[in-house]
């Protein structure tokens, strides 16, 4: 232990480590809560604020005797920050109060697990400053805010000496960073001095799919630093909630939409797709006509003209809360007004949903011509190299670099998906250079999955045994229930994985062994669907219920079969694309909110199957926004691209016969030049036009169809050439244009029914649920009965029995006279469900005896499989 206390930063320079004051941070900690939570939570703040957070474990041990010192770190932490918002709203504490406290519960679950020899010292530093500024905030012992700083000035002294001793050593020592030296690399000046950062402000947004944070790039101490920014999310009354990390959710509340934390809040209580808009992102490129057919928020009904009846409505609604959210941030900074942004997307993200997100950042106001995007997994990177060669993360990757090139692996897991690149590093003449060398195709799995599936394994269940009454369709259950029940589950699984963290645990099988935890959460308030009325006292979860809800993600061996949602099924495809064996990697940089989920960081590392390091930043959520704040400056302003993107999936022609032409295969460097490809050609003589469908990845999968009218009534002479000119910016935005002869055809991409490949009958359901959602909205909610029928066949054609039988139970409802009581029986029989099945077929015997109903119903439940 003394090891870790008291380390050893060069030789024979001993420095008080962050361990040797923890003690003194808890006592600090419990002076400052137990002289404010009663002001702020009355004569129950014990209850509300404290025991309300602990497990049953820990309640026990502190009873009833409300003495905050019978807490550790950890539980005190938890107590902190459930009542964070309160004491800044209070004015208890400043808004860097809520930051600061994440920072240093990220700092404890560190040291409580860290190797016998401690930490480096620039963490060793970072955590010392970190502590002090909380000691600052919370204003109660200015002597030991000036011993944690004085210990931290040690460590970076001594760093110093350290790098000064080893740069006179070695004249190739490229991890020295000074003024104007960035990562080894010559310094990218500004392209002009009105691109300069003092005429300037350089933003990077990471817009993700449940949390969204803005950093500036800003010229502090002499150096560029990149720094998120607080941002005030204003509640239905006009009172702000100040934080650098906004929820992507907007509510309609009482004629009046908010965003961020207060939408985020209100969610539980509200309709999802009607009064409250969530992990919109994850609908982008996607065409299923109107995304919120029950839309509360329909065109003209907000005077500011804002509607949301799409997902590209709310994405654009949401970038505008946004863009004033910053500029009034960019104001209380006294930084440049004159701003040019950067956004982050999935490196997976493909030609239609970045159009969708191009279109509604311009329309959102974020910017007037073109965005500079970057994918994720590289402004993670970006950041990442940027740090540690300040000294401020782990810099051994530097270290290596020295000597030879090193690959690194970035898994960016976030609320909705989950992208892997592979780059390779190099020192070249320039200092450190860098390129993608594989990037996954697009996997739609995140923590929402989670969520998803404790809300319908272990929530669902209990909402329906409280509603016992309640009989809700599958439709109901998937379009209000889950969306209903997942911030309850969100919050418990967050509860439960701090748990797991705090106790080291990396496996299911830990968590199942590990005492019989159960947590609850806030009650869920009676709401009705149609007739059916639902609420739901004390929602809980067990770590049992976790760990069976995160098994089929993690367990290990992750299946083959691409279709099957894996946490380790995008790194299996990128090694696949790179050319590399697990062997071949250096590091892995685990990115995103969801991969401070230490079940999830093991599943990767041990799916690896060889010792690979793993890197995670101190600050997962904010780390991607950062480094595109970097890209900003870098691209916007100086002219300079330090990571060349890639494809990530090839794009392919599909001519006649169903053959398809690979025109650029994966992994080809951006922005492409334009090539013309002659090696197709008209088949078929006398036509009147040539349609040649552009597919992605496969030719399920449509981006657009390239149309070219003939030149007369004649068509096309057989044999004539089809040149295609096709091309990729750096932003991943496919052009491309056909020519026969003299006659030029261009595509218009296409937003396909969906962002992976579809069979038939999956693409009929989906045809049909998009015509469903059309007429659902041009009918305020009551579609006619013609397009339930439609719907209800298609879904029995794409093997989708429950839902079928819904609608045309649903279509009945509609127009009575309509018998649908066979197609209902058969569906719900072919689902599995035979007791609706039984219900039906008596039915279908009342309304028309006949000998074949009357056997049907008499012969109990029917093996429809082995009669068709």
């Amino acid at each position: 232990m003394i090891a870790r206390l008291i380390l050893d930063v060069s030789e024979g320079n001993w420095v008080i480590g962050w361990l040797f004051f923890q003690r003194e941070i808890v006592q600090e900690l419990v002076k400052f809560l137990k002289s404010k939570l009663p002001e702020v939570g009355g004569e129950d703040w014990w209850n509300t604020y404290v025991l309300a957070q602990l497990s049953p474990y820990q309640v026990h041990r502190v009873g009833t005797q409300q003495n905050l010192g019978d807490l550790d770190l950890a539980a005190l932490l938890q107590v902190a920050l459930a009542s964070c918002d309160e004491f800044v709203a209070n004015g208890h504490a400043s808004d860097q109060y809520i930051d600061v406290l994440q920072k240093i519960k990220r700092i404890r679950n560190r040291h409580a697990h860290a190797p016998a020899d401690g930490y480096k010292p620039a963490i060793e530093a970072r955590d010392l400053e970190d502590s002090a500024e909380l000691i600052d905030i919370i204003g109660s012992n200015t002597d030991l805010s000036l011993r944690l700083k004085q210990a931290s000035a040690e460590f970076r002294a001594s760093m110093a000496k350290k790098k000064k001793t080893s740069s006179s050593n070695s004249a190739d020592d490229t991890s020295e960073v000074s003024d104007g030296n960035y990562l080894g690399l010559k310094s990218p000046s500004p392209k002009s001095p009105e691109k300069s950062l003092s005429n300037t402000t350089y933003l990077g947004m990471d817009f993700g799919t449940s949390t969204t944070v803005v950093s500036a790039a800003v010229h502090k101490d002499g150096r560029v630093q990149m720094q998120p920014l607080t941002l005030e999310q204003p509640d239905q009354y006009g009172v702000p909630t100040r934080s650098h990390l906004v929820n992507s959710v907007i509510a309609y509340l009482n004629g009046r939409l908010v965003f961020g934390r207060e939408a985020y809040r209100q969610r539980s209580l509200l309709h999802e797709g009607r009064n409250v808009f969530s992990s919109f992102k994850m609908k982008l490129g996607v065409d299923l006509g109107p995304s919120y057919p029950e839309s509360a928020v329909r065109s003209g009904v907000m005077k500011s003209g804002i509607k949301i009846e799409s997902a590209q409505d709310a994405a654009k609604a949401f970038f505008q809360f946004i863009r004033q959210a910053v500029g009034s941030a960019i104001a209380s900074e006294k930084v440049p007004d004159k701003t040019q942004w950067c956004v982050s997307v999935p490196a997976s993200f493909e030609a239609n949903q970045r159009r969708d997100l191009e279109d509604a950042l311009r329309e959102g106001g974020i910017s007037e011509g073109d965005v500079a995007l970057i994918d994720e997994p590289n402004a993670a990177f970006l950041s990442y190299l940027f740090e540690a060669a300040q000294g401020q993360a782990d810099n051994r990757l530097l270290d290596a670099l020295r000597t030879r090139p090193v690959n690194v692996l970035v898994y960016d897991f976030g609320a909705g998906t989950c992208d892997v690149s592979i780059l390779q590093l190099e020192i070249g003449a320039g200092g450190i250079e860098s390129r993608n060398r594989a990037v996954s195709r697009f996997t739609a799995l995140g923590g929402d999955d989670f969520d998803r599936a404790l809300a319908r394994e272990v929530l669902l269940p209990q909402l329906c045994e409280a509603s016992s009454d309640a009989t809700p369709s599958q439709r109901d259950i998937e379009e209000r229930l889950i969306p209903r029940l997942q911030p309850s589950a969100e919050l418990l699984k967050i509860r439960l994985l701090e748990h797991v963290q705090n106790k080291g645990m990396v496996t299911v099988t830990a968590m199942r062994r590990a005492s019989d935890l159960r947590v609850t959460s806030s009650d869920i308030e009676p709401f009705s669907i149609g007739p059916d009325r639902y609420e739901l006292p004390s929602p809980g979860a067990s770590l049992s219920d976790l760990a069976d809800a995160l098994e089929p993600y993690v367990k290990l061996p992750a299946p083959f079969d691409d279709r099957i949602p894996h946490v380790f099924a995008p790194v299996r495809d990128a090694l696949e694309k790179s050319g590399l064996i697990a062997e071949d990697l250096d590091a892995v940089l685990f990115i995103g909110g969801s991969s401070e989920n230490p079940i999830v960081r093991e599943a990767v590392m041990k799916g690896l199957g060889c010792e690979v390091e793993a890197i995670i930043p101190s600050d997962l959520r904010s780390h991607v926004s950062k480094g595109a704040a970097l890209h900003s400056y870098w691209f916007n302003g100086c002219g300079f691209d330090f990571i060349q993107p890639i494809t990530s999936e090839p794009i392919l022609a599909i001519a006649k016969g169903g053959q398809a032409t690979t025109i650029i295969p994966a992994s080809t460097p951006l922005p492409t030049s334009k090539e013309f490809n002659d090696d197709l050609i008209v088949q078929v003589g006398g036509q009147s036009k040539v349609e040649i469908p552009i597919c992605v990845s496969s030719a399920e999968k449509l981006l657009g169809v390239l149309t070219i009218e003939a030149p007369d009534d004649a068509g096309f002479e057989v044999g004539s050439k089809v040149r295609l000119s096709v091309g990729i910016t750096r932003e991943k935005i496919l052009e491309i244009e056909a020519q026969i002869g003299s006659r030029i055809a261009k595509t218009a991409i296409l937003n396909p029914l969906a962002n992976h490949p579809l069979t038939e009958a999956e693409t009929s359901l989906l045809k049909a649920k998009q015509e469903f959602n059309r007429v659902l909205y041009e009918n305020h909610g009551r579609p006619p009965v013609g397009a339930v029928i439609t719907f209800a066949s298609a879904a029995a054609a794409a093997g989708d029995h429950r839902q079928a039988a819904e609608m045309y139970q649903k279509a009945e409802q509609i127009d009575p006279k309509r018998n649908f009581a066979v197609n209902i029986t058969y569906n719900y029989a072919m689902a599995g469900m035979h007791h609706l099945s039984e219900i039906w077929a008596r039915k279908t015997y009342q309304r028309e005896p006949s000998a074949v109903s009357a056997y049907n119903l008499g012969s109990g439940p029917i093996d429809w499989q082995a009669t068709i």
